[in-house]
C-alpha cells in the first residue's frame, strides 16, 4: 500500500474535515462552560452531572450504531451525524433551565458518539478500496480542529459576546462545510454486509484492543484534566508555565498523527502501537521524575507517543476478519471511551489518597498494562 497525504484529495481532506469538526464543535461547547454554569446558576457537581449526559448520550447509541450503518452506508451516516452534531449543539446555548441544558447535551453525546463510529469505519473502508493509509492523518484534524476551536473560538467570544450568536456561526459554518466537501464521501458504503460466522469471531483481538484502548485513554483524559494542577501543585510551576504541560503534550500528538501513517507504511500498525506505547512510558517516567523541564518534556513525549495508537486501534478494529468495521470500532471506541471518562476520576482519587505524583504513577502502570497486552493479545 503506498501512502498519500491526507492533503491531496478531496475526498480524504473531506473525511480528515469530518474529524476536525468535531473537536471543533466541542471546543465551542467547552470555552462557554463557565458562562453557562454561571446563567444558569449551577455548581461544579450539576455542571459534572450535565457532561456525564454527553457520556449517556454516545453508550445509547453504541449499541444500535453497526444496524444503523447497515442501512444508510458509512458515508451517508457520517454526513447526517455531522449535521446533526452541528445543530445540536446549538441547543445547550438556549437552556434556561438544568433539565433542558441535560437533554440536550444527551443529544448531543449520541450523535457525536456516532459519529467516532461512523466516520471511523469510513476511514476502513477508504483505505481498504484505495489501498492508502489515512488513519492516522484522519486523527490529526481531530487535533487540529480542537486547537483552533479553542484559539480562534476564543478571540471570537471576546468580541461577539453572544454565546447563542457563536454557536450558530459555527453550525452555519459545518453545514456549509458540508455542502462543499460531502459529495466526496457521502456515497461510500461497505460492499454488501458481512456474513458472520460464530466459529470465525476472533474475540482476542477485539478484547486485546479494547483493553489497549482503555488503559491509554485513561492517561489521555488524565493529562487532559490534571496536567496544569500536577505543575502547578507538585513541580511548583511558574503562572506562564502551567499550561504547557498539555499544550506541549498537544502539539506532539498532533505532529505525531499526521506523520503516523507514513511510519504505519514502514512499520505496520502493531509494531507502532507498541513503539508509541514505550515512547509514552518514557514520557511518564519525566513527568514523575520530579523535575520542571524534565516533565514538560515528558508531556510531550507522551503525546507524540500516543498520538498513533488511538488511530492504529481503529485500524485494526475495522479490519478483522468475520467482524462487520462499526461492531469492532464500536467495541474499541466503547471502551476507550469508557477509560477517557474514568482516567480523570480515578486520578483524582488516587491523588488525594497518595498524591498527585503518586498518581501519575498509575498512569505509568496502566501504560505498562497496555504494552503488555499488545504482546500477548494484539495477533491479528
Amino acid at each position: 500500500m503506498k501512502h498519500l497525504k491526507i492533503f491531496k484529495q478531496k475526498k480524504y481532506f473531506a473525511i480528515g474535515f469530518g474529524f476536525a469538526a468535531v473537536s471543533l464543535l466541542f471546543s465551542t461547547w467547552i470555552i462557554y462552560i463557565p458562562h453557562t454554569a454561571e446563567k444558569l446558576n449551577l455548581s461544579e457537581e450539576y455542571i459534572g452531572l450535565a457532561l456525564f449526559f454527553i457520556s449517556i448520550g454516545a453508550f445509547s447509541i453504541m449499541p444500535l450504531s453497526a444496524k444503523i450503518l447497515d442501512y444508510l452506508g458509512e458515508g451517508k451516516a457520517t454526513f447526517i451525524s455531522i449535521i446533526a452534531l452541528s445543530i445540536f449543539l446549538v441547543f445547550p446555548f438556549l437552556a434556561e433551565n438544568m433539565y433542558f441544558l441535560y437533554v440536550s447535551l444527551y443529544f448531543v453525546g449520541m450523535s457525536s458518539g456516532f459519529l467516532g463510529i461512523a466516520i471511523n469505519a469510513l476511514v476502513t473502508i477508504v483505505e481498504k478500496t484505495d489501498k492508502v493509509l489515512i488513519m492516522s492523518g484522519s486523527h490529526g484534524f481531530y487535533s487540529l480542529g480542537g486547537a483552533i476551536g479553542a484559539g480562534l473560538g476564543g478571540l471570537l467570544a471576546s468580541v461577539l459576546h453572544n454565546p447563542f450568536l457563536h454557536a450558530c456561526l459555527v453550525c452555519l459554518l459545518m453545514l456549509l462545510s458540508q455542502w462543499i466537501l460531502a459529495g466526496s464521501y457521502i456515497k461510500i458504503r461497505t460492499a454488501g454486509k458481512l456474513q458472520k460466522e460464530k466459529k470465525g469471531f476472533k474475540i482476542k483481538p477485539v478484547l486485546g484492543l479494547a483493553l489497549v484502548g482503555f488503559s491509554i485513554m485513561i492517561s489521555e483524559g488524565a493529562i487532559a484534566d490534571w496536567s496544569s494542577l500536577y505543575l502547578q501543585k507538585v513541580l511548583y510551576a511558574p503562572t506562564w508555565l502551567i499550561g504547557m504541560g498539555y499544550a506541549g503534550f498537544s502539539i506532539t500528538m498532533a505532529i505525531g498523527r499526521f506523520y503516523g501513517d507514513k511510519i504505519t507504511a514502514r512499520w505496520g500498525s502493531i509494531k507502532m502501537i507498541q513503539m508509541g506505547i514505550v515512547v509514552g512510558a518514557c514520557g511518564l517516567l519525566l513527568v514523575i521524575s520530579g523535575s520542571l523541564f524534565p516533565a514538560l518534556l515528558g508531556f510531550m513525549l507522551i503525546g507524540l507517543g500516543f498520538s498513533g495508537i488511538i488511530p492504529e486501534l481503529y485500524r485494526l478494529a475495522g479490519s478483522l476478519d468475520d467482524i462487520n468495521p462499526s461492531e469492532g470500532i464500536a467495541a474499541v471506541s466503547g471502551t476507550g471511551y469508557i477509560g477517557f471518562l474514568v482516567g480523570p476520576v480515578g486520578l483524582g482519587y488516587v491523588a488525594g489518597q497518595l498524591g498527585l505524583q503518586a498518581s501519575f504513577g498509575v498512569l505509568f502502570l496502566f501504560t505498562i498494562f497496555s504494552f503488555v497486552m499488545s504482546k500477548t493479545a494484539l495477533k491479528v
